[in-house]
């Protein structure tokens, strides 16, 4: 089994982007059984996490990872988004 520790989705802060397709085609290509999916460095990190939850849903190739800013997050938003089904 291969599994990719370190995918991001979404839209960087610099430009660069990951789509859903782009990740299903490394994965075909690459011929990863998982993915470790994280959004790139935005302004929407919580947001963006939450994106990731539905698609692992709905693509059980993905692992969704929660990523979050600590000097915005607020201390209620960190509780629930524990409580959501992120594997790390």
């Amino acid at each position: 089994m291969i599994i990719d520790f370190h995918v991001h989705f979404g839209k960087d802060r610099n430009g660069d982007a990951a789509s859903l397709s782009d990740i299903q085609e490394q994965v075909k290509k690459n011929k990863l059984a998982k993915v470790i999916l994280f959004p790139f460095n935005s302004e929407n990190l919580l947001q963006n996490s939450h994106q990731i939850l539905d698609l692992a849903q709905q693509h059980p190739f993905i692992v969704p990872f929660l990523r979050f800013d600590p000097t915005i997050i607020t201390k209620s938003e960190l509780t629930l988004a524990l409580q959501e089904k992120y594997r790390g």
